[in-house]
């Protein structure tokens, strides 16, 4: 139904009348609401239902259109929006950004998420990052990085591992499978020994190559229970000096000592 406005005035005949007065009582009886928007006596402010959509949708006459200031639209547009208390989702109801919904936040029912889902990479920026523990303490630091300076990861709250400017500077003892390194490996202790040790349930050895491999043109080697060995796969030799002097030198058939034996 269109919903016309009728105006009642006394300067009319009883038939125009007749017709305004069911104008009139017609626009209060459906409460200016239909598939058309009025279109008589249209002015600023003016409220118009519109049944185009169950439910219809309110909307307000502001100049030269109608805009929508309510109903139950499941995709509303606002030029901005300011709220002073919270905005609530339920479960997998999601915020999203960008016009092909490439940032999505939500809860699924037993997770939290971010997604980016759309061109490009995700980028979390700030001149402190801190990741946090919530359950047992907020202070409480997992991951903290700083600009131009270290990215710390925590154990427990326990700084462990921080990046330099030269590398990484690690706390506690590092376990690993495998270890390759294209530089120097060096072990320093502020009192005391630095040491390497390396060892497994039958000894453990110490793989010379040149350029590196996977196999050794040297060994060292210690068996457990039984000896220490140095090896040679070439027809080399192995040299022991003191002060840069051979003192003693293997060859094809045995060995040869500079010097003599106290």
């Amino acid at each position: 139904m269109a919903t016309t406005t009728r105006v009642l005035t006394a300067s009319v005949n009883g038939t125009v009348y007749t017709t305004n007065a069911n104008g009139a009582l017609e626009a209060i009886d459906t409460c200016h609401s239909g598939a058309t928007a009025p279109t008589n006596e249209v002015a600023n402010g003016k409220f118009w239902l519109d049944t185009t959509t169950t439910p219809g949708i309110l909307k307000m006459y502001n100049n030269a259109a109608w805009e929508e200031i309510g109903g139950s639209t499941s995709s509303p547009t606002f030029a901005g929006l300011t709220t002073t208390a919270n905005v609530s989702f339920g479960d997998l109801d999601r915020a999203m950004f960008g016009a092909g919904n490439d940032l999505q936040i939500y809860h699924d029912g037993g997770n939290s998420l971010i997604d980016e889902v759309g061109t490009g990479s995700l980028f979390i920026r700030g001149t402190n990052v801190n990741i946090q523990n919530r359950d047992s303490d907020p202070n409480e630091s997992m991951i903290n990085a700083v600009a131009n300076g270290a990215v710390t990861l925590s154990y427990n709250g326990s700084p462990k591992i921080a990046t330099t400017d030269t590398g990484v500077d690690v706390t506690g003892t590092v376990t690993a499978d495998n270890i390759t390194t294209t530089g120097n490996l060096s072990s320093s202790k502020a009192a005391g020994y630095g040491a390497v040790e390396i060892g497994g349930p039958s000894g453990g050895l110490i793989d010379l190559k040149a350029p590196v491999s996977d196999d050794y043109d040297a060994r060292i080697i210690y068996n457990a229970g039984s000896d220490l060995q140095i090896i040679t796969l070439a027809d080399e030799t192995i040299r022991m000096k003191q002060g840069g002097s051979i003192k003693l030198q293997t060859t094809s058939t045995g060995a040869n000592v500079q010097g003599k034996f106290d």
